[in-house]
């Protein structure tokens, strides 16, 4: 039997709504936790629950019962958390206001309960077995680990996932992210181990964060889920056209990230400015979560420049069942981001055998490869030039897609796992 592992599943939380908290880590951790369970026969796997708020716990289970409902009993037969003295209430108060959870009213009550079941009233306790906490190795895909959990778990047997250090490089970019990314880099030690889902990612936190310098920070690159890939099935593209007002005899550049300011969607709408009328039959599709004022400031660039809105379009938060046929439609993928832990979309892109201009900085390269055409994400000139490049010149589109698709490939999520577990020294 293999050395128990602890995964902490808390981050499925963010999952709960279908907004901006589905980010890249909250699909990370969705994907790694369906790899896993693939494994569950041979792994001795168990989960952890943090409670900071009353109702994270009711969150994070009605995320598992919708996206593991085949597994849900499994991993909560096998879950610890830390229960706060009315956690019970305010998980029957918010089952029973969950139909009424976006009006005031349920608003409100949800509020009230946060309040009172948090801070001071919560037991600071686990419910972690002795026997496995003995020996397990506990993993966190996001969160500092709790200081409960520290006093179960020792330092080599603790574990934390690296992403990115975009609040320390973009502070003024990343204020949202700020408590959580203020409580792991605070956390850090040179005692407890670390993964990072790019060399990149690794360099960036021991060049910033000189206590983890002598640290063998492993990389375990991430990968596309298996339901991103080329559709061509007519009536499925239409369909996603349709819903997004997406002009169905257009070509289409199509970008897909937050509109947060670091991703650069400023650039890329200005370069694609300058060569519009030089290809009148192409347009640009924006995708994603929105950031404060974002959406604003780029339609109201695109009314300074006379744009028309038959060349743009901002879908907004797109679901992710739409998203392989998005990728698949457009007929080139811009993704100019000034910096990425890993650039997740840029592979999901490349698994849809979509052409793709990406940016020349960070993690990027390490995925995308010879896969790709490379941009400097600060220079609107060169992703101009480039944009009206691949528009131009068809053969060279076919060419990136080929290698797209190659290049896809390389990563998966079973690969992923084998690295986590060999990391970890868990068989």
């Amino acid at each position: 039997m293999s050395r128990p592992l602890i995964l902490d599943i808390t981050p499925l939380k963010n999952g709960y709504y279908h907004d901006s908290g589905r980010s890249g880590i909250f699909f990370t951790l969705k994907n790694i936790l369906s790899e896993l369970l693939k494994q569950k026969d041979s792994l001795d796997l168990y989960f952890n629950i943090t409670s900071d708020a009353a109702d994270d716990y009711y969150k994070a289970v009605c995320v598992l019962k919708i996206e593991f409902a085949r597994d849900c009993d499994f991993i909560l037969s096998r879950c610890f958390r830390n229960p706060g003295r009315f956690d019970g209430i305010s998980e029957l108060i918010f089952s029973i206001t969950e139909k009424s959870r976006n009006r005031l009213d349920g608003r409100c009550i949800r509020k009230a309960l946060r309040l009172l079941g948090g801070g001071a009233a919560r037991r600071r306790q686990w419910s972690v077995s002795a026997d496995v906490a003995g020996k397990a190795v506990f993993l966190s895909l996001m969160y500092a680990i709790p200081e409960h959990v520290k006093i179960y778990i020792p330092p080599e047997r603790r574990c934390t996932m690296l992403y990115d250090t975009i609040p320390s490089l973009f502070p003024e970019y990343s204020s949202q992210m700020q408590s959580w990314y203020g409580k792991l880099v605070s956390s850090l030690s040179s005692d407890e181990k670390y993964l990072s889902i790019s060399q990149a990612t690794s360099r960036d936190f021991k060049r910033l964060f000189p206590v983890l310098a002598g640290n063998d920070t492993g990389v375990v690159p991430l990968a596309a889920a298996d339901s991103f890939r080329k559709i061509t099935e007519d009536a499925a593209l239409r369909k996603v056209k349709e819903k997004y007002s997406i002009h169905s005899d257009k070509k289409v550049f199509f970008s897909h990230c937050s509109l947060a300011p670091h991703k650069n969607l400023e650039r890329l709408f200005a370069a694609f400015c300058q060569i519009r009328e030089q290809l009148p039959d192409w347009m640009i599709v924006f995708s994603g979560s929105n950031a404060p004022g974002a959406m604003n400031k780029l339609l109201a660039f695109a009314g300074e420049q006379q744009i028309p809105e038959s060349s743009f379009c901002f879908t907004g938060y797109v679901d992710d069942e739409d998203l392989p046929a998005l990728y698949s439609l457009a007929d080139i993928f811009c993704f100019v981001s000034l910096y990425e832990g890993f650039g997740l979309p840029v592979l999901e892109a490349m698994s849809c055998g979509t052409a793709c201009i990406v940016s020349n900085t960070s993690s990027i390269p390490e995925v995308a490869g010879d896969a790709a055409l490379y941009v400097d994400p600060e220079d609107t000139e060169d992703i101009a030039v480039k944009m009206l490049k691949a528009a131009e010149n068809e053969a060279l589109r076919a060419d990136l897609e080929s290698k797209s698709l190659e290049r896809a490939k390389m990563f998966s999520w079973n690969k992923c796992c084998r690295m986590i577990i060999e990391n970890l020294d868990l068989i």
